[in-house]
């Protein structure tokens, strides 16, 4: 019998896929995320767990990101912030905010961020 990892995840990497960044707060959260929304839509997704830590992230991965998540821990002030950064840094990017925009729901998530990968993907198409 294979033994499930004990290891909590924070990144899933598809090579040469856009990245969705989570602004998370509970590790275990991040991993359940992290390993549901990688394989869901077929992107990396890099999990953090602070406002530093996923500004950070996005400055490192630059023109790959391809949407943002702002989990329920952050607080308007944060929130505001982060959106500021990406609108300033990676105009554009949808940011996607389970709890506050939509329900917070898995499937709201997937869609909403499907949605928002596709309609990048079609503006970067010249054809």
């Amino acid at each position: 019998m294979i033994e499930p990892s004990t290891r909590l995840m924070q990144r899933y990497e598809v090579p040469g896929a856009p990245a969705v960044v989570l602004f998370g707060g509970n590790p275990h959260r991040r991993d359940a995320v992290v390993r549901f929304l990688g394989p869901a839509l077929g992107v990396t997704v890099v999990g953090t767990l602070s406002e530093a830590e996923g500004i950070a992230t996005l400055e490192a991965l630059g023109e790959r990101v391809g949407a943002v998540v702002i989990g329920g821990r952050y607080d308007e002030a944060q929130r505001r912030r982060i959106r500021a950064f990406v609108a300033r840094t990676l105009p554009g990017i949808h940011v996607a905010e389970p709890g506050v925009a939509f329900a917070y729901d898995d499937g709201e998530l997937v869609a909403d961020l499907a949605r928002a990968l596709e309609a990048s993907a079609t503006a970067g198409d010249p054809s």
